[in-house]
């Protein structure tokens, strides 16, 4: 007779009961474990190439260079050559 326990092992209560039977396993010869980890699920992801480039990387270069310019923009802020807008005066505008 072959028997087949699914156990999540997320709770407190099935990792006692897996270590449980565990302990017997190795007590009696007639019980054997078998341990399956469960398939992690890929996302596919569409790779695009725009001009000969990855998609991806192109994002990455584009939130670089947004980064870039608003520390620039910072920079110009201190020194008193530009006004920068408030936080507030952005959403008062929306």
């Amino acid at each position: 007779m072959e028997l087949t326990i699914k156990i999540d092992n997320r709770s407190k209560k099935a990792k006692v009961f897996l270590k449980y039977l565990t302990e017997m396993a190795e007590i009696e010869d007639f019980i054997t474990i078998e341990k399956k980890k469960k398939k992690k699920k890929h996302r596919k992801i569409k790779k695009t190439k725009l001009n000969g480039i990855d998609a991806k990387e192109v994002k990455k270069q584009e939130i670089l260079e947004g980064i870039k310019q608003a520390l620039h923009e910072v920079k110009l802020e201190k020194q008193g050559k530009i006004k920068l807008k408030t936080a507030r005066e952005l959403l008062d505008e929306l």
